[in-house]
């Protein structure tokens, strides 16, 4: 009992120093971070209420702050979950339109823990979050920390694994009815608390092929959101992504060499949202999202339910 108690104790350890380190290297050329006694206990709420309570936004004048606020609140959430384990990032803002939407002229990133995610065909609870919505993504799966030299398509694709259709349900916890608090919500506020992903519903893996065809294929995919009844709920395109998928993995490569971060063999990446964000409906709706223009039409499923506690993947 006692050689258990001390393995959990070393396990809580190596979690907790491995998401300080990943926090700290996030915020890497924000050497000066420094938070107003406001903003620290702003962000150890929000760590103990997100995502099933609304929030109020701080303000945030420049992504450096955000940034190390984000470390701060990933830290709330490991001291206050023993466990998290980082299992790569989520890239928000790959759209012109959603970065308009935001008042931000790039994209960002954010931390993914292994617990956020979920296999195809999950039972998810209708009250997962409060204001809770959902979006078609990408995921791949990293290969090897060689990504890191990729310059082109085709050299990032040999050291990526698998791809993956996925749900990334969300949650936007801020009262919307509110005209001042709406003014609020930019890029940075987002950014600040870890831009609010809660789970990710992993579908079928696809092995990814190093090869210019696959390429090809991965940018000019027709995604396909339906229901339970076969009825269309919206359709997109990968190129939607930055024009390109890969273009946002190209992203997050540069900006974590400028910041001296390297991404490692099994860390998984979103890479952006296809179509819109959606708000979650009724109960005992099922929803599938397929590649339409695939062979063998890889899909992933989720259906809401009442209240249910999903197991991760």
């Amino acid at each position: 009992m006692f050689i258990m108690r001390q393995i959990k104790f070393y396990c809580t350890l190596l979690s907790s120093f491995l998401v300080f380190n990943l926090s700290s290297a996030m915020a890497a050329d924000n050497k000066n971070c420094q938070f107003t006694e406001q903003e620290s206990l702003h962000i150890q709420q929000a760590a103990h209420t997100l995502p099933h309570q609304l929030i109020k936004p701080l303000e945030i004048s420049r992504h450096d702050q955000a940034y190390c606020l984000q470390s701060s609140f990933i830290q709330a959430l490991i001291n206050q979950q023993p466990g998290l384990q980082p299992a790569g990032y989520k890239i928000a803002f790959t759209h012109e339109k959603v970065q308009k939407m935001f008042a931000t002229s790039e994209p960002a990133h954010a931390v993914i823990f292994a617990q956020q995610f979920l296999p195809s065909g999950s039972k998810i609870a209708t009250n997962f979050a409060v204001n809770p919505m959902y979006e078609a993504d990408l995921v791949v799966e990293i290969k090897s920390a060689q990504i890191m030299r990729a310059k082109t398509h085709l050299q990032m694709l040999e050291h990526i694994r698998y791809l993956y259709p996925a749900f990334e349900l969300v949650t936007l916890p801020f009262n919307m009815q509110n005209k001042k608090i709406r003014e609020q919500i930019s890029a940075n506020q987002l950014i600040a608390h870890n831009i609010m992903s809660v789970n990710f519903v992993l579908g079928e893996q696809i092995t990814v092929e190093p090869s210019s065809d696959f390429a090809r294929k991965l940018g000019n995919t027709r995604i396909l959101v339906t229901d339970e009844n076969n009825e269309l709920i919206q359709t997109a395109d990968t190129e939607s992504i930055m024009r390109h998928p890969l273009n946002a993995l190209a992203w997050l490569i540069e900006k974590f060499n400028q910041q001296g971060l390297s991404l490692k063999a099994g860390d998984r990446i979103s890479l952006g949202s296809l179509g819109k964000l959606r708000p979650v409906e009724n109960a005992n709706k099922q929803i599938r999202y397929q590649f339409v223009n695939w062979l063998e039409q890889p899909q992933v499923t989720m259906s809401f339910v009442a209240n249910t506690k999903p197991e991760t993947k």
